[in-house]
């Protein structure tokens, strides 16, 4: 894992709500030569090359965490690629791993393997960065279509 780039970001890469985004703009590259991956938060094309507010490199051969107080393109200092739910997976009717989702408000806190916290709250009923949750076993989801029932389960 390094710090600083250079990320090998393409010109016409995909940015996270399309390129007239007001969102988070995430850009997520992976270089399968390297077994590398590349994620930047607020991603902008310049004249002069991308410019992001923040990015992270992870080595895909290696489970080690960021430093301790290190953020990545996602605040809680994780990578954003493997909590996506991916088609091939709901297609296939099981994602197994976990999920990444955000919330509107956190806790200034986190929990391993998250790194960093996003926010200034001290209370205790808001989730800190890298909670685990899951459904209560008889939360009903019978009402939901079925690409949504993988998701859930």
């Amino acid at each position: 894992m390094t710090k600083t780039g250079p990320y090998p970001i393409p010109d016409d890469a995909p940015i996270e709500g399309g390129p007239q985004s007001e969102g988070d703009r995430h850009i997520l590259v992976i270089d399968a030569d390297n077994c590398k991956l590349y994620e930047l938060f607020h991603a902008f094309k310049t004249e002069e090359g991308w410019k992001a507010g923040s990015g992270a490199i992870f080595d895909l051969n290696s489970n080690k965490l960021r430093p301790l107080g290190w953020t990545s393109s996602d605040a809680a200092g994780l990578p954003v690629l493997p909590g996506l739910a991916r088609y091939d997976e709901v297609a296939a009717g099981a994602i197994n791993h976990a999920l990444r989702f955000t919330v509107r408000r956190s806790q200034r806190g986190y929990i391993l393997p998250a790194t960093h916290f996003a926010s200034r709250s001290d209370d205790p009923s808001r989730p800190p960065m890298g909670l685990r949750l899951r459904l209560k076993a008889d939360y009903d989801t019978s009402g939901f279509p079925p690409q949504a029932k993988v998701i859930l389960q």
